[in-house]
């Protein structure tokens, strides 16, 4: 009985010492003599980490010998990061932090979304990423991506700054979590721009000029791990994260999320509201107020071609199918989001486009081809903007069309950016491009037209003003 008792009193002893250390501040020696001790105690896990750390150790101690400082203080935050893992069985904050799943089934190697407020946990969209490579040749330049992808452009999991939420993940006893789950912020690019993808790398290539290499062009963002018990782990994000798409990679595995809103479940890194001035429409940060495109304001449209009167209603027939076939097929909402927002979210009212022009289209928008016609004036459209019957929030955007001209092949328009409160021009972008054809004019051929003036704004002034 005296020996039982005191075998259980030295492993209470054991246990309060190795639950109560940090890594970093211990030895190789040191550790490597815990090491032991976990092993021989049957705690794996404990062993694992203790074996994950010595590993670093080692690392940093290389590091600093080559005068690497940059790797050796990444090293440092990764050995730091093991303290929040480690197992604290005395610990207050891990008690009071620690998961209840309930009656819930929690499977391993599964990301979750815990609920602090109602108990439940919500499995994160799951999808197996896809290696792909993306190439292009355009005159002189030519050039390839490589990159991991997931199918769609947004998570049907998405966060705001109203919730109250953790990021858990059950493993296996004795896996570290450091060593196989990463974080890594997607992006919306390529031929495809409906698909997430994590970009890996990218070669441009120029005549006379050789190849340029860039490589981890997507970097992971810094997470930490907290043991809850049961061997799951509260995944910390030491960053505040701002809108977008993210996934938690668990292999070719990805755990997937996004939000809309800035959020935070670090107390270290608190939400913090965004400097911006609505006026720089082409800078405006994550969290700016949200943009709604309107779609094709075509109700001070003229149409030049060989056309005499008594053909309005015709035309004008094709020119509306044209707004519907442009809106469903061409410029859908996730290409809408993917030409203009990297880092908004973006609100998509085409019908307000589709129904202006329906109500106010003039009844002679018809003229011969040897006529002239005044342009759109700044004061016109400023008072047009302000007539729009619609009462929203944050930033509108709209196409307003002024002339397709088959005479002279080309189509006339202006992108206008305004605040939907004040109805204050923010950008009015003069655009012309070619026009889809000169033939009789059809529903797609109208949809088309549509389509090249909305890339000459996107690919000519959006995009490299960004």
């Amino acid at each position: 009985m005296r020996k039982s008792l005191l075998i259980f009193i030295a492993l209470i002893t054991f246990s309060s010492f190795v639950f109560g250390q940090t890594f970093d501040n211990k030895s190789i020696t040191q550790l490597t003599s815990l090491k032991k001790k976990a092993v021989s105690k049957q705690d794996y896990e404990l062993a694992a980490k203790y074996k994950r750390a010595i590993e670093l150790k080692k690392e940093i101690s290389s590091a600093v010998k080559a005068e690497n400082y940059q790797k050796a203080a990444s090293l440092k935050k990764d050995l730091t990061a093991l303290n929040g893992s480690a197992p604290m069985n005395t610990s207050k904050k891990s008690s009071s932090s620690k998961v209840t799943v309930g009656n819930e089934s929690i499977f391993a190697n599964t990301v979750y979304l815990h609920n602090n407020t109602t108990g439940e946990n919500t499995k994160l969209e799951m999808q197996n990423a896809k290696f792909a490579i993306e190439t292009f040749n355009a005159y002189w330049v030519a050039g390839s991506s490589s990159f991991w992808t997931v199918k769609g452009y947004y998570s049907l999991v998405q966060l705001t700054n109203k919730d109250d939420f953790t990021f858990i993940i059950k493993l296996s006893e004795g896996i570290d979590p450091a060593s196989i789950v990463t974080m890594v912020k997607l992006s919306l690019l390529g031929k495809n721009e409906l698909d997430r993808k994590q970009i890996d790398s990218k070669t441009i290539a120029a005549a006379y000029a050789g190849a340029q290499t860039s490589r981890n062009l997507s970097a992971d963002m810094p997470i930490s791990f907290k043991y809850l018990g049961d061997n799951i782990y509260e995944i910390v994000v030491n960053q505040m994260i701002l809108p977008g798409e993210y996934a938690f990679k668990f292999g070719i595995k990805w755990y997937l999320f996004g939000t809309q809103d800035r959020i935070s479940n670090n107390t270290e890194y608190p939400v913090t509201a965004a400097n911006y001035d609505t006026k720089d429409f082409y800078h405006l940060p994550s969290d700016a107020p949200n943009i709604s495109w309107l779609g094709i304001d075509c109700s001070l449209f003229l149409f030049r071609s060989n056309y005499n009167v008594g053909k309005e209603g015709q035309v004008k027939g094709i020119l509306l199918d044209g707004f519907d076939y442009n809106r469903d097929k061409y410029m859908n909402h996730g290409k809408m989001e993917s030409w203009f927002v990297k880092k908004h979210r973006m609100n998509y009212l085409p019908a307000f486009g589709y129904d202006i022009t329906q109500k106010n289209l003039a009844s002679k928008w018809i003229i011969p081809r040897d006529q002239d016609y005044q342009p759109l004036t700044k004061e016109q459209i400023e008072k047009h903007i302000k007539d729009y019957e619609i009462n929203m929030e944050g930033i509108g955007i709209v196409l307003i069309s002024e002339i397709i001209d088959r005479a002279k092949g080309k189509h006339h328009a202006y992108m206008v950016v305004f605040d939907f409160e004040t109805r204050e021009v923010l950008l009015m972008q003069k655009l012309v491009s070619k026009i889809a054809t000169d033939r009789t004019p059809k529903d797609g051929n109208f949809a088309k037209d549509f389509l090249y003036i909305t890339k000459v704004f996107v690919d000519r002034y959006y995009r490299p003003s960004m």
